[in-house]
């Protein structure tokens, strides 16, 4: 399952992309879900052509109700008020296997004031159109070309599997040990504000005054900035990583994190041939524990201070040979 979820909750988007492959657009997805706190994007999901789940905490008054009158079949609007991840996994797998779109009405209902509406121009008025300068690709400058000190690389073959996660473990493992340490990144991730609120070590785009001896990259998917110093490479027991790796990462060894965060990416067979490739990289694997991950997210801890990522975290530092 592949689902786009519209929350303003950046809290709850970073929980359920540890356990669901989030996608980045509608059109790529193959359901909705959206949350109570996003009720005015509604209107706008159900003429997605996608099936759509709404999620609803009880806190917004006949929120259901106008559900239901967007089109969300009864059977798609779920009361998610001490929901478990198993029991929306369930859910989406009912819906997928038997599919049934919103059927919206053409004119939404006047006492439906919640969706906001452009007032409608006059009918002798033209609508303007502001013209659209041409958009030149951004690159990204390499800031780092001349660190002098040690730089460890965290990337993937892939976006959502869990770098961010893995070089904030990282970096606050070694921050904790007394380790001279940065984390830098091109942009701030929304899995910093989760695990690493106001920390000081955290730098975007620009490196501190002074350098210290250790910089954990958090390189995402598709950066620009070349990669640099040690690698450590995040991967899920996909079939679809396994094909990216077998292409060709261009990476010359390192450490590979295999993460099985998620239960529904299991491939026994692909991990069997991540974890004997030892003569390329380092193999460490990050387990499947659903209630030790849900705890985890919840208590807003850094992932190196409690499990799944914990004890991998402290192999990889192991296998690098920094720390104390």
């Amino acid at each position: 399952m592949k689902p786009y979820v519209v929350t303003r909750d950046a809290s709850l988007r970073n929980r359920l992309s540890a356990r669901l492959i989030l996608q980045d657009r509608p059109e790529e997805a193959d359901l909705i879900l959206v949350f109570d706190d996003a009720l005015d994007e509604l209107e706008n999901a159900v003429f997605w052509e996608k099936p759509v789940l709404f999620l609803h905490r009880g806190q917004i008054p006949d929120a259901p109700k106008r559900a239901f009158r967007l089109g969300v079949p009864e059977a798609c609007i779920i009361d998610a008020a001490g929901l478990r991840f198993s029991e929306l996994r369930r859910r989406l797998e009912d819906v997928l296997k038997n599919p049934v779109l919103p059927d919206p009405m053409v004119l939404p209902e006047a006492d439906d004031a919640f969706l906001p509406r452009r007032p409608a121009a006059p009918a002798d008025e033209a609508p303007s159109v502001r013209p659209q300068a041409p958009v030149s690709p951004v690159r990204v400058s390499d800031p780092l070309e001349h660190y002098p000190g040690r730089i460890i690389t965290v990337t993937g073959l892939r976006g959502g599997v869990g770098v961010s996660t893995v070089a904030a473990g990282l970096y606050h493992h070694l921050k904790t040990q007394g380790v001279p340490v940065a984390l830098f990144s091109t942009g701030r991730q929304p899995i910093y504000d989760l695990y690493l609120p106001d920390d000081d070590g955290v730098w975007i785009n620009e490196l501190p005054d002074v350098l210290p001896s250790v910089l954990i990259v958090d390189r995402p998917h598709g950066s620009d900035l070349p990669v640099r110093g040690e690698v450590v490479l995040v991967v899920e027991p996909t079939y679809y990583d396994l094909r990216l790796f077998e292409r060709g990462n261009g990476f010359p060894g390192g450490t590979m994190v295999i993460n099985r965060t998620r239960e529904d990416l299991q491939a026994e067979g692909v991990l069997r041939y991540f974890t004997v490739i030892q003569a390329a990289m380092r193999p460490v694997v990050v387990p499947f524990k659903p209630d030790a991950m849900d705890e985890l997210m919840q208590s807003n801890r850094a992932p190196d201070e409690g499990e799944p990522f914990a004890g991998a975290v402290a192999e990889i530092a192991e296998g690098l040979a920094v720390g104390v």
